[in-house]
C-alpha cells in the first residue's frame, strides 16, 4: 500500500505507505526504482504513512496516518537526508494525520481529517493546535516565505521575513 513519493532526480527517491507486516514504511531507491531499501518501519500494524516532504538535502518529513489507539498522531523526521528517521508525537488523540509541511527545519505544520492544524516552531518537539481550517492533506513549500496547503479549501501561509535594507541602510 504505497501512497506518496518524492524523487530528487531520476535515480534517488523515497516512497511511503504501509508494508504487509511492518506497519508504516519508508522505502528508498538510488537506482531509479530498480531496487528499494527499507529505511524505516513503524512496526505498528495499523500505521500508514501518508505524505512525504523534502525540505532540503538534509531534512525530510513524513506523516503517519495511523489509527493506533496507543501511539497517537505522529510525524517522522529525518535530518540526515532520509537515512534515519525519528518519530515525533503531534497529539495523543486517535485521528488520521495526513499532511505534513515544514517551511524551515524548525517551523512546520501537520493536519488531517479533523478541524484545525497543528504547528511547531521547535523542529517537531512540541505542537500547538491552531483553529484554522480542516482536512489538511498536502503541503507544498513554494519558497522561503510561502507555503500552500490543500484541505477543506486551499490555504496559504506567509512567513514573516526580517526587513531587508537597501544599499543606503534604509528599510
Amino acid at each position: 500500500a504505497l501512497v506518496d513519493l518524492h524523487f530528487s532526480d531520476a535515480n534517488n527517491g523515497f516512497v511511503v505507505g504501509a508494508s504487509i507486516d511492518g506497519g508504516g514504511v519508508i522505502l528508498k531507491t538510488e537506482d531509479g526504482g530498480v531496487t528499494w531499501d527499507t529505511v524505516y518501519e513503524t512496526m505498528v500494524f495499523t500505521d500508514l504513512l501518508w505524505k512525504i516532504q523534502k525540505l532540503d538535502e538534509d531534512n525530510y518529513y513524513a506523516s503517519v496516518a495511523g489509527v493506533s489507539t496507543t501511539d497517537g498522531a505522529r510525524v517522522l523526521i529525518s535530518n540526515d537526508g532520509g537515512n534515519t528517521w525519528e518519530s515525533k508525537l503531534v497529539f495523543e488523540e486517535l485521528t488520521q494525520l495526513q499532511g505534513v509541511g515544514f517551511i524551515d527545519p524548525m517551523h512546520g505544520f501537520a493536519g488531517g481529517f479533523f478541524e484545525g492544524i497543528y504547528e511547531t516552531t521547535d523542529g517537531g518537539d512540541n505542537w500547538e493546535l491552531i483553529d484554522v481550517g480542516a482536512n489538511y492533506n498536502r503541503f507544498q513549500k513554494i519558497n522561503d516565505s510561502l507555503m500552500v496547503a490543500s484541505g477543506h479549501t486551499i490555504y496559504s501561509y506567509t512567513k514573516d521575513i526580517s526587513l531587508s535594507t537597501d544599499r543606503e541602510g534604509k528599510a
